[in-house]
């Protein structure tokens, strides 16, 4: 700005502020620092000193911002005109002929953002009264100006316009009751008198505000305050309505949980009882799932008009109601409509129906394909297959089965699969050991060891109680791998590949298996239709095996840019390098590790490591 003042007047507003702040907390320290018996004089550490210089920081900038919302061109602007008119000088502007709003408030202050909305209207909006006044000066001016230039004397003519070339112009003060649109507030702008014009009165007040229909909240004493000072050219608040109170909205108190976890409870021995992870959420008929409570009505309020204002109404709470369950007669409670387990998937709590085999799933019990969930007493034999849209808990042991769940596994025991069982779950998956197996997981899959198998999970694989061990096969999880002893002394190769789940991977593959053939089947197809297309002459036969090459051409470029576009899809739903890892507190070599798509071989053995990706290479890191 031209002149150093007002930014000197930043400055020093700015470095009270900081300097208050950092009072506050330096006390704040003090205090904190007698409580523990430590000396009174504990300077602030560096994480406080950091908060205070980001305060700072932050209190620096919103000053700036609201300087910078406050500047209004100074050109064409009544109310710079009429300031000048009564103070004598303009308000300083910038180098972009702006001046500040706070030349109209009180102390010089930064006007609020519905201060500055109402001036800038007013400016904008305001009569012509002063017209005569600001000509009257104006002119003045020129003759000097002109009187200047010549060496006569000027003519005697002061800021309110009581010069000797020219009559007086008298004006009165006039009365500018400004309101924001709600109207909870009325500002007394009032624009001072000219000549022998006539200074404001507590009528003028009271007549301004009956004329804008103000009848609540004037503040006592405000408008004789405002009289009595001659106050002029500043925005006063004078009128406060009572504000409303918006309602609550309504909300969900939930009986269960929405995201079940596995819970591990290690035992003296480091074993852990995989019968029993808490994760089974049972019910009965009528017991309550989810509690649905009511928004809170809201509070109105009054204008400065004596109108009521309304507060927001509250929304209100959708019940998650899913299958299986109903809502009470009085709408408060959501209920079990059937004996169930309960399961949050959708948005919405499902209550299924449960299903106790008391033994065995063998010859007697055939293979079961249920709807909701299942608990297995015995044992899933060789052989059979056991699919449910819910939980499956087995309570003993698997062996060369085929188990698939639309939420989580739970082996009490743990499964061998001779190299052809299966689990697949879209939830978790959880057993003692797998051994010879192959196991898909939506999310994560827990067990005390994992021998010679393929496992998948879409997030992280834990191996990390009882002997947590993993040894050979191939371990997939788009996150984390973690155990304590990855390999053997036997050398047996383990592969680790994060970022990616086995089912990414072999789509890859086939993927690209596919486009290597296609691509050589359109090879020949072109080199078929080159060969036609070269002949001196063509009979009919050739010409519609000429057509037919095209259309199959076209087929095949088709198929092969929908494989590439679905490869694509695969690369980017992969997590960032950085979230990927895996830790262990022994390595054995060999391991063949992948970190989203980069790969390395792990030679030689080592302990408490953690292995990254850092830009672009595998490296280890301490655990």
């Amino acid at each position: 700005m031209k002149g150093t003042e007002p930014e000197k007047g930043r400055k020093d507003s700015s470095g009270k502020l900081f300097a208050n702040l950092r009072q506050k907390r330096s006390s704040k320290i003090r205090r904190q620092s007698e409580s523990k018996g430590l000396p009174s004089n504990t300077e602030p550490d560096a994480e406080e000193l950091a908060a205070i210089e980001a305060e700072k920081e932050r209190l620096l900038q919103e000053m700036i911002r609201r300087e910078i919302d406050s500047m209004t061109p100074a050109e064409g602007s009544r109310l710079y005109q009429i300031y000048e008119l009564h103070h004598g000088v303009p308000p300083v502007i910038d180098d972009e002929g702006r001046y500040s709003l706070s030349v109209f408030m009180e102390g010089n202050e930064l006007p609020a953002e519905e201060e500055r909305t109402l001036l800038k209207d007013l400016d904008r909006n305001m009569d012509q009264t002063y017209d005569p006044a600001l000509g009257h000066v104006a002119t003045v001016r020129n003759m000097n100006a002109e009187r200047s230039n010549t060496g006569a004397p000027d003519s005697a003519a002061d800021a309110n316009g009581r010069g000797e070339d020219k009559p007086p112009v008298s004006i009165d003060a006039k009365c500018h009751v400004l309101m924001p649109e709600n109207a909870l507030y009325a500002y007394l702008f009032v624009l001072p008198p000219f000549g022998a014009g006539r200074g404001i009165s507590v009528d003028d007040i009271t007549h301004a505000f009956k004329t804008a229909g103000v009848s609540f909240g004037i503040v006592e004493g405000s408008i004789e305050s405002i009289a009595e000072k001659q106050e002029y050219l500043k925005i006063v608040r004078v009128v406060t309505g009572i504000a409303p109170v918006d309602g609550s909205d309504g909300k969900i108190i939930d009986y269960f949980h929405r995201e079940v976890k596995i819970r591990l409870q290690e035992k003296a021995d480091g074993t852990i009882d995989y019968r029993d992870l808490g994760w089974l959420q049972t019910t009965g008929k009528g017991d309550t799932i989810c509690e649905i409570i009511p928004p809170v009505p809201p509070r109105d309020g009054v204008n400065v008009r004596g109108d009521p204002v309304p507060g927001k109404t509250g929304i209100i709470a959708q019940p998650p109601l899913g299958e299986g369950a109903v809502l009470s007669a009085d709408g408060s409670k959501m209920l079990a409509a059937i004996d169930g387990v309960v399961h949050f998937r959708q948005d919405c709590f499902h209550v299924e129906p449960l299903l106790t085999i008391d033994s065995d799933v063998d010859t007697a019990v055939g293979n079961l394909d249920l709807i909701g969930s299942v608990i297995i007493s015995g044992d899933i034999r060789g052989g059979f297959s056991v699919k449910a849209t819910g939980n499956i808990t087995v309570q003993g042991r698997v062996e060369n089965a085929y188990v698939q769940s639309g939420g989580s596994i739970l082996i009490g025991n743990g499964m061998n699969g001779s190299e052809t069982g299966t689990l697949r779950a879209e939830g978790d998956v959880a057993c003692r050991y797998i051994e010879h197996s192959t196991v898909f997981a939506g999310n994560s899959v827990t067990s005390d060891t994992i021998v010679n198998s393929n496992v998948s999970a879409g997030n992280t694989v834990e191996v990390t109680t009882g002997r947590a061990t993993i040894v050979g096969g191939r371990i997939a999880a788009r996150s984390r791998v973690q155990a304590h002893t990855v390999g053997n002394y036997g050398n047996t190769l383990t592969s680790v590949i994060l970022g990616e789940t086995l089912e990414s991977l072999d789509e890859k593959q086939d993927l690209m298996q596919k486009n290597i053939a296609l691509g050589k089947e359109l090879a020949e197809r072109e080199k078929s239709l080159k060969h036609l297309r070269q002949r001196m002459s063509r009979t009919p036969s050739d010409q519609k095996k000429v057509e037919d090459l095209k259309k199959a051409i076209q087929l095949l470029r088709t198929s092969m840019q929908e494989h590439s576009s679905r490869l694509d899809a695969l690369e980017r739903a992969k997590p960032p390098n950085t979230g990927c890892f895996l830790r262990a507190g022994t390595i054995h070599p060999p391991l063949d590790l992948t970190i989203s798509g980069v790969r390395s071989t792990v030679r030689t053995g080592t302990n408490a490591v953690r292995f990254v990706m850092r830009s672009g290479e595998v490296i280890q890191i301490p655990y």
